[in-house]
């Protein structure tokens, strides 16, 4: 059996594992001997956009990347593995793809989740992620842009030398050191950060001289917030972004699950920021929420019960089997093989209607779908190397061992949709 993979697109079932993994990629023809990139085609490059699939059809609900995509609050609701920090990184890919200058802040409620039970807590922690993101983007869309001033390069030095002090050392490799990455350049370097690779970066001499400028910057100006209210580094922050040209914001908030499971403290953690919407709304910051299912219903009834009542698109994931169908043959896609599933792939016992039995075992979970599959390719791959290797099809009983492996492993999953 030969699947055909030029990379392995079931190897990892959790999103933020996944995205810049392409890194490793070799471009044929289009890297020299000694290792060094020649003239590769962008087109070629994996995109983190590869495996996106909208778990819900145009016409029924919103189309859920483009209306996280644009200006406008969105809360997004769904179990564990149902594809919500898929959804957030597919988001980042698309805005950072784009020429427009909005910006995408990548908020995750992982550590100090003590702090964020006020606004003020999250004000700050929202300018420390900004201040990261924005470094990224500047540094990201750099030669598109008219020169930086002065003020430019002062006002983000002090937030980087306030908020920031990782950026201090990847600045000096931005200076300083070749190109980590024959694909992706200094891009590779964002992994450092917990953001995604989504375009090559080169060090062009005129982004180097004010990679320059702000190295002399960040020292000097790491006090100058210090003294002030959290609420004033906030806007100080976001005023920043602004002198950048950066006009909406967009904030992705994650990862509220991810320390804590009470659900009366989950909600907690995010009812400081639905109690802003409208203040939000009136400095061009939408929130873009990801949120676990167990805090849906108390969110919905919060942003209803508001005074100031702001629009707020509600989406509760819920993936059919056609969705599911589409998100195996994505993977297929992208792992760069020319088959679209597995009817070809496995005994004539198990045709024609394999994809189907993996998707109903699935139930409803893209993740647990992925890890089905990677299952299976490693149980098939075990069983052909005691057969002394050849090609030769999935068998009935190799699917029987993976299913049988998977439910005594896999937690409750959400009921799929019928089509």
């Amino acid at each position: 059996m030969s699947i055909g993979f030029r990379r392995d697109p079931f190897v990892l079932a959790v999103a933020e594992q996944e995205y810049g993994f392409g890194d490793g990629l070799r471009l044929n023809g289009h890297v020299g001997s000694d290792g060094t990139a020649l003239t590769a085609r962008r087109s070629e490059l994996f995109s983190p956009l590869a495996y996106y699939v909208d778990p819900h059809p145009r016409g029924r609900r919103p189309v859920t990347l483009e209306t996280l995509c644009a200006p406008g609050h969105v809360f997004v609701f769904g179990a564990a593995g149902q594809g919500k920090t898929t959804l957030r990184l597919a988001a980042e890919a698309r805005v950072r793809g784009e020429a427009r200058r909005t910006l995408i802040v990548t908020y995750l409620l992982r550590h100090d989740a003590a702090r964020l039970t006020t606004l003020d807590g999250h004000l700050d922690a929202m300018a420390e992620a900004l201040t990261v993101d924005l470094f990224v983007q500047v540094v990201e869309k750099f030669e598109a842009a008219p020169p930086p001033s002065a003020d430019q390069t002062g006002r983000l030095g002090a937030l980087i030398g306030h908020y920031a002090r990782q950026l201090k050392e990847l600045v000096k490799d931005l200076i300083d050191n070749d190109e980590p990455s024959p694909v992706w350049g200094y891009g590779k370097l964002w992994r450092s950060l917990n953001r995604p690779v989504i375009r090559p970066v080169s060090r062009s001499p005129r982004l180097r001289a004010w990679l320059v400028d702000l190295g002399e910057e960040l020292e000097p100006a790491s006090s100058l917030l210090a003294e002030r209210p959290a609420r004033a580094r906030w806007e100080f922050a976001l005023h920043t972004a602004r002198l950048w040209g950066f006009g909406d914001v967009l904030v992705g908030i994650d990862g509220v699950d991810t320390q804590e499971r009470d659900v009366a403290k989950m909600y907690a953690l995010v009812a400081p920021l639905v109690a802003a919407l409208a203040a939000f709304s009136l400095e061009k910051v939408y929130l873009k929420g990801f949120f676990p299912i167990e805090v849906e219903e108390r969110v919905t009834e919060q942003v209803a019960a508001e005074p100031a009542r702001t629009d707020v698109t509600l989406i509760r994931l819920r993936w059919s089997r056609t969705r599911l169908r589409q998100l195996l043959g994505a993977r297929f896609q992208a792992g760069g093989s020319r088959r679209y599933g597995f009817d070809h792939l496995v005994e004539p016992a198990l045709r024609p209607d394999f994809d189907d039995r993996l998707v109903r075992e699935a139930k409803g979970s893209p993740r647990r779908l992925l890890e089905l599959v990677s299952r299976l390719i490693q149980t098939h791959g075990s069983a052909r190397s005691s057969a002394h290797g050849g090609q030769r099809a999935i068998t009935a009983e190799e699917w029987d061992t993976t299913v049988a492996e998977a439910r005594a492993l896999a937690p409750a999953a959400p009921r799929p949709r019928r089509d």
